[in-house]
């Protein structure tokens, strides 16, 4: 097996993290950015390529209970990755997180209803990813543009 081969099997859950990270993405993209943005964002990508090389295989997904680590850590890990990318306060850091895991929720639901009725994908082929970009795409033009004021969404949960 070639180094290549070796360095891109077993790569399940890193379809996962570009969801979230896409998902994620569209809140990123109308915030404060950090100087370098876009070498930070191929940075990230290349640290969530790591995580589901070399941990997710650490929580198979026929135990609930390990597998939902896997989707609490990732969630923990796109924390400090809005801090990397964006100039934002925590709070907003855990909103965009969080505004993307429910993004990412939301399109593969829609998809998983239309396509397959409710039983979960065998495959994910050129449809997926169509339905997977009009849901974000309507949530980038409807809902994350017109949420930040200034670069930033200001959220604050003391007032």
């Amino acid at each position: 097996m070639s180094f290549f081969t070796s360095l891109f099997s077993g790569l399940d859950g890193f379809s996962y993290c570009v969801e979230i990270f896409t998902a994620c993405f569209l809140f990123y993209i109308f915030l404060k950015k950090r100087q370098l943005f876009w070498l930070r964002v191929i940075l990230c990508i290349g640290l969530l390529f790591a995580c589901a090389k070399w941990i997710y295989p650490l929580f198979p997904s026929d135990n609930l209970r390990l597998s939902s680590f896997w989707y609490g850590l990732i969630y923990l890990l796109m924390i400090p990755l809005s801090f990397c990318l964006c100039n934002l306060s925590w709070q907003d850091a855990v909103f965009c997180t969080s505004c993307g895991y429910l993004v990412q929720h939301l399109a593969s639901s829609v998809f998983i209803l239309a396509v397959f009725n409710g039983s979960m994908p065998v495959w994910n082929g050129l449809l997926y990813y169509l339905i997977f970009g009009m849901v974000y795409a309507f949530v980038l033009f409807a809902i994350a543009s017109i949420l930040p004021d200034n670069g930033e969404f200001g959220v604050s949960w003391l007032t």
